[in-house]
């Protein structure tokens, strides 16, 4: 790191900030599924670790007897799956290499459980970032929603089956052929929402094919809270507000660009600024947060650093380190 200089020109001094995606989900049981004493069949689930972030959530059929731990397959492998294989992905034709997966993956838990592969039947709708460049795929009903200056637009409605209250699954023949898949800058899309059918009678206004107005206030918590508070809001908003409107499972997964400035992070309580800078330490993240005012302030290598702030050199490298292998180098921005 000695070699390394970070000098920022006046241009940018003060402006100095991080930013980073930032993901919450919850998943609810539904009326009918309380009364009948069964289980939630929607789940979610998501990854945030290095350049990669993914929120996913699965919708299992109603009528399949394994559809939760279906649905609880499919949301953590193709968050798996998405953060492995994720340029692979956007760089090929690769619907049938998903599917597949899935498929893989589901035929396993059928052989743990005794069940064939459409008894784990499931919907599919998921999100994942990288550098710049959003991958979002959807199989089957629910609603995945996109932020475009401040205003939620749909990415990508429901789409039922043949029949009416059907709709398509994973574990269907074909599924690869229906499994829509799209990809785009996050300089034009910062925040993602996903959402059950159960959830999207709230939320979704299918005659309009709209987004509710609650649907950016929702994405806007991740700005004001940390991911746990915001998983938190969306159990008790999930299970107080939205159940109410329907008698089906409900789940919700958004996932969200944040920026804080060093002042904002300055103010952040211990915990909410650790779960932002990704460190499990009051101390580190203290001596990250002098570092970055030290960028912001027009200071350059190792020793200026060390001069402005008044840590030891040796410290300064050593935390300069963890900041890059925690990516936070990466996400700091100075527009």
């Amino acid at each position: 790191m000695n070699g390394t200089r970070y000098n920022p020109d006046q241009s940018w001094r003060s402006k100095v900030a991080v930013a980073d995606w930032k993901a919450a989900h919850a998943h609810v049981r539904g009326r009918s599924h309380r009364l009948a004493g069964v289980g939630c069949q929607d789940k979610t689930d998501s990854l945030c670790q290095g350049k990669v972030a993914v929120v996913s959530l699965a919708d299992g059929a109603g009528t399949a007897r394994y559809a939760q731990q279906g649905a609880d397959v499919v949301t953590r492998r193709i968050c798996l799956l998405v953060h492995r294989r994720f340029d692979d992905i956007m760089t090929t034709d690769s619907r049938r290499m998903i599917v597949d997966d899935l498929k893989g993956h589901l035929e396993a838990k059928g052989r743990e459980v005794g069940a064939d592969l459409g008894e784990l039947a499931s919907t599919l709708l998921f999100v994942g970032v990288k550098d710049g460049v959003y991958l979002a795929g959807h199989l089957g009903d629910g609603v995945i929603g996109v932020l475009r200056q401040d205003r939620v637009e749909v990415l990508s409605p429901p789409k039922r089956g043949e029949f009416a209250n059907t709709t398509y699954f994973v574990t269907q023949a074909e599924s690869d052929v229906r499994l829509r898949l799209y990809a785009g800058r996050t300089d034009e899309a910062d925040g993602f929402i996903l959402m059950s059918d159960g959830a999207a009678e709230s939320l979704f206004d299918r005659a309009r094919k709209v987004m509710a107005p609650a649907v950016g206030r929702i994405l806007g918590w991740l700005d004001e809270h940390s991911p746990p508070a915001v998983t938190r809001a969306l159990y008790y908003n999930l299970n107080s507000i939205i159940i109410e409107k329907t008698n089906d499972d409900c789940s919700i997964a958004v996932m969200k660009l944040v920026r804080k400035t060093i002042e904002e992070l300055r103010a952040m309580d211990r915990q909410s600024l650790k779960d932002f800078l990704g460190v499990a330490d009051n101390a580190a993240a203290a001596d990250w947060i002098k570092i970055l005012s030290a960028f912001a302030e027009g200071c350059s290598g190792v020793e200026d650093i060390a001069r402005r702030i008044g840590l030891p050199a040796e410290l300064v490298r050593r935390s300069l380190l963890n900041m890059q292998e925690n990516h936070l180098l990466d996400r700091i921005t100075t527009g």
